[in-house]
């Protein structure tokens, strides 16, 4: 997959799903915008804006929550 284009595309495929179909569908219609602004296909910005977008929708929620509770569980042991 050399084009970031294809890229989006085929990583949006494999998305499935009630909680992710709504997505999906913006993204999609995020790069019709971006493909209608100019912007080439194979253009690495449309690959790494999409990531961002990605990362920033989905991002681990608990993870502060869970970097407590391990903290929690430490104890000092014998040296």
């Amino acid at each position: 997959m050399k084009t970031p284009f294809s890229r989006i595309v085929t990583m949006l495929s494999y998305m499935d799903g009630n909680h992710v179909d709504a997505w999906k569908e913006e993204q999609l219609d995020k790069l019709k915008e971006e493909e209608d602004e100019g912007i080439q296909n194979t253009d690495e910005a449309l690959w790494e804006n999409f990531i961002e977008r990605f990362k920033n929708t989905f991002k681990n929620q608990n993870r502060q929550s869970e970097a407590y509770q391990e903290l929690c569980k430490l104890k000092q042991g014998e040296c």
